[in-house]
């Protein structure tokens, strides 16, 4: 017992020193200099020919979906609250009949969403993913949700913040994330917040690539949707505050005459390869080892039946979504899905028993 004592001493030591050694460093000590930062941008916009809008960062829970009845949580993980992009305000063109205007919106080539504000606290992790939302079925039938995401995941391994680079300090960081369709779109919205003091080395871009997209505000064009996922806050209490007010702004930047010609578009961005290269079939005995180690411990139990679930991953790529102009149920290229076929519905005493090698 006392060598386990020192190794979890030992455990733990190092885990506080990886947390504390790798601070993050945001740009500002209050909400108000952020919010004087915004401003900044948002008038230096104004200024320059742009209408800007702005929208709400809010989050959702399941509990959220209950009371607002038949509110579409997505598959909600209630360990991981989603975060959504709305926006309120009627634009002059865009066609809306169709659209959950809390989630999602028709975008011009030339125009921009800005999110712009501190990353979650400490958590396991945190992803921003955008998607593409509707797009028309049939000519005269209306549009189609699709939900397919349109790039790799913004992630804590690859998200430009300030900071020492760590994973760690990927959080409670400022950040600017640009979801456009147009390379001189992202570039004044890059002056502009240089303008406010926000250095372009926490700018993040997400491609609306028109190689894909059929990008527009008219009735026939494609939607876009966004939502920021988190797992595990470490401390919940800060965690809880921020999902209750997010320090965070959200802009839609459009040109007061637009320009959609004079757009220099982006090309379909590549995605990271999902799989590793390394073959894990040598775990596949030990595995099995586990297995008949549980069927034999209920097996002892005469009121215990089993029966053996076939978990299998699905095609929920977006990319592959996106090519079969298939339905994608908001995928996170961070994450690999299953499915257990045939299906079985549990019944109040019965247990679903996950198991593998670590």
């Amino acid at each position: 017992m006392k060598s386990t004592y020192y190794e979890w001493k030992i455990t733990k030591f190092v885990f506080f020193l990886l947390i504390s050694s790798s601070l993050s460093d945001p740009l500002y000590d209050n909400n108000a200099d952020r919010e004087a930062a915004a401003a900044t941008f948002k008038s230096y916009m104004e200024n320059k020919g742009y209408l800007v809008d702005k929208g709400e960062f809010q989050f959702w829970s399941p509990e959220d979906c209950e009371e607002e009845g038949g509110l579409n949580c997505f598959g909600n993980n209630p360990d991981s609250p989603y975060g959504v992009y709305t926006f309120h305000n009627d634009f002059e063109g865009e066609y809306t009949n169709d659209l959950n205007l809390d989630l999602e919106r028709r975008l011009r080539i030339d125009e921009a969403v800005v999110f712009f504000g501190l990353t979650p606290p400490l958590a396991k992790y945190f992803g921003f993913t955008h998607y593409l939302g509707r797009r028309e079925k049939d000519p005269g039938i209306g549009s189609k949700r699709k939900s397919s995401s349109l790039s790799d995941t913004i992630n804590p391994m690859n998200i430009n913040v300030t900071g020492d680079g760590s994973y760690e300090a990927s959080f409670s960081s400022d950040v600017c994330i640009v979801t456009t369709g147009d390379q001189n779109m992202f570039k004044a919205v890059k002056e502009g917040m240089q303008y406010a003091g926000v250095p372009s080395e926490v700018m993040n871009l997400q491609v609306l690539s028109s190689e894909t997209l059929n990008l527009g505000n008219g009735r026939k064009k494609d939607s876009i949707t966004w939502l920021h996922r988190i797992m595990r806050f470490i401390d919940k209490d800060a965690g809880n505050a921020y999902m209750e007010n997010p320090p965070v702004h959200l802009f839609r930047v459009s040109p007061k005459v637009p320009m959609p010609a004079k757009a220099v578009p982006y090309p379909l961005p590549d995605r990271m390869n999902r799989t590793t290269g390394v073959s894990e079939t040598d775990l596949r005995s030990s595995v099995q080892g586990l297995e008949a180690v549980l069927r034999r411990l209920f097996h002892l139990r005469a009121d215990i039946s089993l029966f053996q679930a076939r978990s299998k991953p699905t095609a929920t790529q977006g990319e592959q979504c996106l090519e079969d102009n298939a339905n994608c149920k908001r995928d996170n290229p961070d994450a690999a899905y299953f499915a257990n076929l045939p299906g079985y519905t549990l019944g109040q005493n019965d247990v679903f028993i996950i198991y593998g090698i670590n």
